[in-house]
């Protein structure tokens, strides 16, 4: 996992704990997304105060992507694999 940042000069506080925790976990390469076991690609727009959360099912390939705007939001979605 890779975090991509398109503004990295401001950090509104909205997300900024999102960032961090991602920034944190950086290691961790596999996630539970409503069930499955995924892959993430975050890529933050400070700007528009969101994230923009690319996920890959690691068994049998599903994509697709989803825009969180808080760490709790984030949470309620995706779980690290090892917690």
């Amino acid at each position: 996992m890779q975090v991509d940042i398109k503004n990295p000069t401001y950090i509104p506080n909205k997300i900024k704990s999102l960032y961090e925790y991602l920034v944190s976990v950086e290691e961790s390469l596999t996630w539970y997304y409503c069930g499955l076991c995924v892959e993430i690609d975050p890529i933050f727009d400070f700007n528009g105060d969101d994230a923009l959360i690319r996920w890959v099912d690691i068994n049998e390939g599903f994509n697709d992507k989803l825009i969180v705007h808080s760490l709790e939001q984030f949470k309620d979605n995706f779980k690290l694999t090892n917690d």
